[in-house]
């Protein structure tokens, strides 16, 4: 076909993904009673004992016929729980299946098959494995406790060795909330590097912690159990946190879901994970490689603070522990910076192995570039596909907007080739 690049490859391209997909459909044919197949796969070294998320799509099952899913392994059904989608009128339609998939093994996969049935099956006892306290969760690794009064965990003991692993002394709960107010002005002194803090906390309008909660559901099914807490912390239309600890498994899973307004007010929101460790080694994720409080880092580099891709480890050499973020990739390490030079410590102690999760800020007011203008206006707009090919020009509306048909439950790519704007910024 040419070298890399060349328009043979271009050409081609679509007819090998064609091809490559055949030979997948092949290799991960769906069985024939199935109304669909899935494949759990295991990207570890080590076998894995987990939960599977499937969706299947309104179109493949309707939402109102039962179904089973299949471990093709064995033909046993397997237990699990439906979600419903969530902002349906703009989603897929369908539901999720969460199905605990046991003894996936190293580098491989297991089949899960989705077969219609006559009748669901029946749910089993919501309070089966629950503890006697409603604010503990407990399986055969963990024991799980929930301080309402303070909005927070306030104890994971590791059954195996008896340890606490939440530090009982820490400024801040387990998953405790906590939300700073700046003396900054919003919309008005937004170049925040220009600004500079000192240890008298002048810039530190107010801090808030989460007030007290009220017990929502207290529920075990097929994947575990689970605690949903809620309150209205400062900053917040509300705050709800669900506390999920699955069966088998040394990992309590937290969601927390904040509801706030659009604000200018200098604000920073922080979640508090205090580990009882002593001085441990701290690694972080980062792009390409790891970094270390044992590790050396480029000169100048931000030090109050850290960007990670997925996951923190702390380890004091007796006792390890493992963090791991979706959606909030910065943290800060051992205390509260104010966000602003030279980024004082604001805590009263230094806690070398609690880790705060930095959720949200607009200290350099993020929020205020929407209304800037740009300097640019769209000479031309494109309509392709995602191999370049096939441009077709688009024609613009009066105010300049580009109007994009989108087929349903499809993309669009579309180029914009830009021009220095005439008007002022």
């Amino acid at each position: 076909m040419g070298v890399p690049g060349s328009t043979a490859v271009t050409c081609g391209a679509p007819e090998v993904y064609r091809a490559a997909s055949a030979l997948l459909g092949e290799a991960f044919a769906p069985a024939a009673d199935a109304a669909a197949t899935f494949y759990t796969v295991n990207t570890c070294s080590w076998p894995r004992t987990e939960t599977a998320r499937l969706f299947l799509p309104e179109s493949t099952v309707a939402l109102d016929h039962a179904v089973q899913v299949r471990d093709a392994r064995t033909g046993a059904p397997l237990p699990f729980v439906e979600e419903a989608q969530s902002n349906e009128r703009h989603r897929a339609a369908g539901r999720f299946l969460h199905v605990p998939v046991a003894d996936v093994p190293a580098g491989g996969a297991v089949r899960l098959d989705i077969v219609p049935v006559a009748e669901r099956s029946a749910p089993g006892d919501g309070d089966s494995g629950l503890s006697g306290d409603p604010t503990v969760v407990e399986n055969d690794h963990l024991r799980v406790t929930v301080d309402l009064r303070e909005a927070c965990i306030s104890s994971i003991v590791d059954k195996a060795t008896g340890r606490e692993m939440v530090r009982q002394d820490a400024a801040v709960g387990f998953n405790g909330y906590v939300y700073d107010e700046y003396a900054t002005a919003g919309a008005f002194n937004h170049r925040s590097s220009k600004t500079v803090a000192d240890d008298s906390m002048h810039l530190l309008a107010s801090r808030s912690t989460a007030p007290p909660a009220a017990l929502v559901d207290r529920v075990t099914d097929a994947t575990g159990q689970t605690l949903v807490y809620a309150c209205s912390p400062a900053g917040t239309r509300g705050l709800r946190v669900r506390v999920h600890l699955p069966h088998h498994a040394a990992r309590i899973d937290i969601e927390n879901r904040i509801d706030k307004d659009a604000t200018l007010t200098k604000e920073s929101a922080f979640f508090a994970f205090p580990f009882a460790l002593d001085n441990p080694v701290v690694h972080t994720e980062a792009t390409g490689g790891v970094l270390g409080t044992d590790r050396e880092t480029v000169p100048g580099s931000a030090t109050h603070m850290r960007a990670v891709r997925r996951w923190i480890s702390l380890s004091d050499g007796n006792s390890h522990a493992a963090l791991a973020t979706a959606d909030a990739p910065l943290i800060q390490l051992g205390g509260i910076a104010i966000p602003f030079v030279p980024y004082p410590q604001s805590l009263r102690q230094e806690e070398p192995a609690t880790v705060f999760s930095w959720v949200h800020n607009n200290i350099a007011d993020t929020p205020v570039t929407c209304r800037l203008r740009t300097p640019f206006s769209v000479a031309r707009a494109v309509r392709t596909n995602y191999l370049g090919l096939d441009p077709r020009d688009i024609g613009q509306d009066r105010d300049g907007a580009v109007p994009v048909d989108i087929p349903p439950l499809g993309t669009a790519a579309v180029v914009l080739h830009l021009a220095p704007s005439a008007r002022p910024c």
